[in-house]
């Protein structure tokens, strides 16, 4: 069953972009790595300014619903 990637998920004022990792990270929703060559997705405030764009949160592909679903 092949799986959908969305390139771009807005929901809840947040912008979910995919990206493909190239050096690890710490997924926001579950904290663990993402690896090197691994598809995520970089979450930043829609209108929040430079410090959203510059410091994204960032989270694996099956994390991204959960994390913004999410109230902060």
């Amino acid at each position: 069953m092949p799986v959908e990637m969305l390139e771009r998920i807005v929901s809840n004022g947040r912008i979910a972009e995919l990206h493909k990792a190239r050096k690890c990270f710490k997924c926001a929703e579950c904290e663990q790595p993402i690896e090197p060559r691994e598809y995520y997705y970089s979450i930043t405030w829609a209108g929040s300014g430079l410090g959203s764009i510059n410091f994204p949160d960032r989270a694996h592909m099956g994390c991204v619903m959960n994390f913004l679903n999410r109230r902060k």
